[in-house]
């Protein structure tokens, strides 16, 4: 990258396309040289989620290559320092952001591919992390600020969107870029293919981070004033972004007011450029407040997250549920008192009917106070019973004493007769 970036100042074209499309330096596993231009074009890259999008807003699979060229081939009417700009930040956010995400996919394919074997291969990982970092940021904490890789192009934005660590020398992305690249390094040594499988996804959406805060960057400048470098630069910032927004009026403004010329409302890109990207950042696996602040303007204006929806949607079926529950609640107590007022007459109150069945168990007592038990009746006859047969007896003994006294007067039998008789006929009842 660096010496493309000598070439270019030079003016050197002709050197600038042979570099871009045969490499000098790099080599593959196999011996073989790899340059910018086969990153851009190789189909490989399709390994990698994000590519369809691109595929599909392009029409083509060459769109980084198309970008790069047409600025080599001076075709779209850049000045010479735009021209210089296009190729190096196009290598930087087009070529590169897949080239590194399709080596750590392969990483992902490696690993189940090897799943067998007890030593694992890291090259594909290794591969990813030379290109995000690049060989320029040395072994000094932090690198340095000739770099040309993501790892640069994290620090370039961080002071204006307050993403720099403490001691403003570091960078929270790059931080957490390190820290992601190490974690899948030994992911891939482990053999461990679903979380190699994770960091990828995650770096996928790390890296579109410093690409928005570049964009943004540029809009607030082009807002003000047009600057013709800074044009360049959006320029490329829309063509890495725009397949991202679904949105097609929101697609629309990128297209617009990031076009490689000036808009009439120039004064509306910042406006339009943050909510824009503000309909993509879901979509992007974007957190919008890891992009930081920048002039004052919140980055997460307008944004809605699936879990956004998820909550919505759990409050209102909650509220749902307790309008019906206090409906049904209402119905039970109205149907309750209606039933009660309907009831009403033949069903009395408790009081009254308590008093009813005391006197109803009042006046049965006193009846059977005076109805004399079957018992009762027994015992009274039995006693009648002795009380005639006593008298019998009595008036017998005093008949046989008359007896003996006039027998010698008075033989006539009636006497004798009338004993009988009342012996065997029971006495008349005294009682």
């Amino acid at each position: 990258m660096r010496e493309i970036d000598v070439l270019l100042q030079m003016k050197a074209y002709t050197a600038v396309d042979e570099l871009y499309t045969y490499g000098k330096h790099v080599r593959g596993t196999n011996g073989v040289g790899v340059s910018i231009g086969q990153l851009a074009t190789t189909k490989h890259r399709n390994i990698v989620p994000e590519f369809d999008s691109f595929v599909q807003y392009y029409d083509t699979d060459t769109f980084a290559d198309d970008v790069i060229r047409a600025a080599i081939d001076a075709r779209d009417n850049w000045t010479e320092s735009q021209r210089r700009i296009v190729i190096l930040k196009a290598t930087q956010v087009l070529v590169m952001y897949f080239a590194a995400l399709q080596n750590a996919y392969e990483a992902v394919e490696d690993c189940k591919a090897q799943k067998s074997q007890t030593s694992k291969d890291s090259h594909s990982w290794d591969q990813t992390a030379g290109i995000l970092i690049g060989s320029l940021e040395g072994t000094a904490k932090n690198g340095t600020s000739e770099g040309y890789m993501f790892y640069d192009l994290a620090q370039e934005h961080c002071l204006e969107f307050g993403t720099c660590t403490v001691d403003t020398t570091g960078v929270q992305l790059n931080e957490k870029l390190i820290s992601l690249l190490y974690t899948g390094r030994g992911a891939v040594l482990s053999g461990s293919c679903r979380a190699i499988e994770k960091v990828a996804e995650e770096l996928s959406g790390l890296l579109l981070i410093p690409i928005v805060q570049g964009a943004l960057s540029a809009s607030s400048e082009l807002t003000t004033s047009e600057d013709p470098d800074k044009r360049a630069e959006a320029y490329v910032y829309g063509r890495a972004l725009v397949p991202f927004v679904k949105q097609r009026a929101a697609a629309s403004d990128i297209d617009s007011y990031f076009g490689n010329s000036a808009p009439s409302d120039k004064r509306h890109t910042a406006q339009k450029l943050y909510a824009a990207l503000a309909t993509a950042y879901p979509r992007m696996n974007v957190d919008c407040e890891d992009i930081g602040v920048s002039n004052g303007i919140d980055t997460c204006s307008g944004v809605v997250y699936v879990s956004d929806y998820i909550w919505i949607v759990v409050g209102v079926g909650i509220g749902l549920l307790l309008v019906a529950a206090g409906f049904f609640y209402y119905c039970r107590r109205r149907k309750k008192s209606i039933y009660s007022e309907n009831n009403a007459r033949s069903n009395p109150p408790r009081a009254e009917m308590n008093h009813s069945m005391d006197l109803l168990e009042k006046a049965f007592t006193n009846t059977r106070k005076n109805v004399t038990p079957e018992s009762s009746n027994s015992d009274s006859d039995g006693e009648t019973e002795l009380l005639n047969k006593k008298y019998i007896d009595d008036r017998v003994e005093d008949f046989s004493n008359n007896l003996d006294r006039f027998q010698d007067e008075d033989d006539d039998h009636s006497y004798d007769e009338e004993a009988i008789a009342l012996t065997k006929a029971p006495g008349p009842d005294i009682i």
